[in-house]
């Protein structure tokens, strides 16, 4: 379960994801799939291409996320790709 250090650090990255894209007016629907909110982020991309590296993050998430094993560095390489959407 959320025990998991590895686990519990996903659902934090997820957690401030859900947040930033909730500012930005759009939020993830309850019981929604991460590959249909994935879907539906990258239909707002206006062009700059800002939301289909948000929707691309939430893929990433999900796939990690349901993986048997997650290393420390898929960990890092996720949250670096989070941190790189600096304008957002």
């Amino acid at each position: 379960g959320l025990k998991n250090p590895i686990l519990l650090n996903l659902h934090k990255m997820l957690e401030r994801m859900d947040h930033k894209v909730r500012s930005a007016g759009i939020r993830r629907e309850f019981g929604e799939t991460l590959h249909d909110f994935s879907g539906r982020l990258r239909k707002q991309d206006m062009g700059d291409g800002l939301w289909t590296k948000i929707s691309n993050w939430y893929l990433e998430y999900a796939h990690l996320r349901y993986r048997k094993k997650i290393s420390s560095f898929d960990l890092e390489r996720l949250n670096q790709h989070a941190r790189d959407l600096k304008k957002f």
